[in-house]
């Protein structure tokens, strides 16, 4: 069990971040090992800037598309969109790095940019034209966390599931 992360909540919690609702326990997370050969893991670096929403959009719909029946492909490039666009907007540094990762039941995308500040899902009122993304990720993700990592950086990350009987085996296309 991992006690680091939340789930559904409106409030992330992380190591030495501050916890703005209730953590629950969920199971640890474990990559699928039958799909090992065919997609395992693909990442991309992106610089910070207003353009690399757009081309993170393409970057996962193509190294997404050989399992794009098993899971709910719009969710996950929206939600990525949306992480992506936080770190634009909220963080600093020159690059952001999006990391996905299929595991045995979910998968899970996640957005390392660098600042060490974990973000804060604000107060939100309809007519609001931003203040949505963290709180549209907490809707429509499995669970979703922020975990820091060393160098001064976090991941924010989300899980989406997955219908393991409808993987295509088939392995993905090289997006570059």
């Amino acid at each position: 069990m991992c006690r680091r992360i939340s789930c559904g909540l409106l409030g992330i919690a992380g190591r030495g971040s501050r916890c703005i609702g209730k953590i629950e326990e969920v199971p640890d997370w474990v990559p699928n090992k039958d799909v090992a050969d065919a997609f395992s893991r693909a990442s991309q670096m992106f610089p910070r800037a207003p353009a690399s929403a757009a081309a993170c959009r393409r970057f996962l719909s193509e190294v997404l598309a050989p399992i794009a029946d098993a899971i709910d492909m719009d969710a996950a490039v929206l939600l990525t969109s949306e992480l992506v666009n936080n770190a634009i907007l909220h963080t600093s540094g020159p690059r952001i790095k999006v990391e996905v990762i299929m595991g045995d039941d979910s998968l899970h995308i996640g957005v390392i940019d660098g600042s060490p500040k974990s973000p804060l899902v604000l107060p939100a009122r309809p007519g609001d034209v931003g203040g949505w993304g963290l709180r549209i990720v907490q809707q429509m993700s499995a669970c979703w966390g922020v975990e820091e990592m060393e160098s001064r950086q976090k991941c924010v990350w989300f899980r989406v599931p997955v219908t393991p009987h409808l993987l295509d085996r088939a392995p993905p296309r090289s997006p570059r």
